[in-house]
């Protein structure tokens, strides 16, 4: 190995565990989507089976993203999900985004700040409506934009350490996770 290159550690070991998320990738890829959790002790190997599932989904030409929740203070709510979002997001034309978002731009915009920037917002009005039915919208419309990123090519996504993860990053997973039934989606998470 020539000096300044790394290479990859081989994946070594949780077959089983592999191979589920294998059949998981496929299906997922078919319309079936999926929602795995990899659960364990720290250092027992969840982020790496993790990252070795997202460099399946990206062999088999799907779209591989992560995020991760910390657990400092200070981390914006939902930022898991934002790490996921604005690469998904960024190459998006404005009216394209504007579009599958509709109505509820400006509320997935208030939770996720990147988003009005790229819309351009300028002070757009929220809907009307009680908090917790905003909120409910917010979540169901990044659900939904999911479902449609997924729907013109399959999507995995990965959020390491939910057990850090602030209460909305749980809600959007949560929310999501209901609405994967039919979509070309898998989520992996670890905790």
């Amino acid at each position: 190995k020539s000096r300044g290159t790394t290479t990859a550690a081989p994946f070594v070991g949780r077959v089983r565990e592999l191979e589920a998320r294998e059949q998981g990738l496929e299906l997922a890829a078919r319309g079936q989507g999926r929602l795995f959790l990899i659960v364990g002790e720290p250092g027992i190997g969840k982020t790496r089976l993790a990252a070795e599932v997202c460099a399946r989904a990206a062999s088999r030409g799907m779209r591989a993203l992560a995020g991760r929740c910390y657990e400092e203070a200070g981390s914006p709510p939902y930022w898991p999900w934002s790490e996921v979002l604005e690469p998904l997001l960024s190459g998006m034309k404005r009216k394209e985004l504007g579009a599958l978002l509709g109505e509820n731009a400006p509320l997935v915009a208030a939770a996720f700040p990147f988003v009005g920037r790229l819309l351009g917002a300028n002070g757009s009005a929220a809907p009307a409506g009680s908090a917790e039915e905003l909120r409910f919208r917010m979540l169901n419309a990044v659900a939904g934009l999911l479902g449609k990123i997924a729907s013109a090519s399959p999507l995995c996504i990965v959020l390491d350490d939910l057990h850090w993860a602030d209460e909305g990053t749980l809600k959007v997973l949560l929310t999501a996770a209901r609405q994967i039934a039919s979509a070309r989606l898998m989520l992996v998470g670890t905790y």
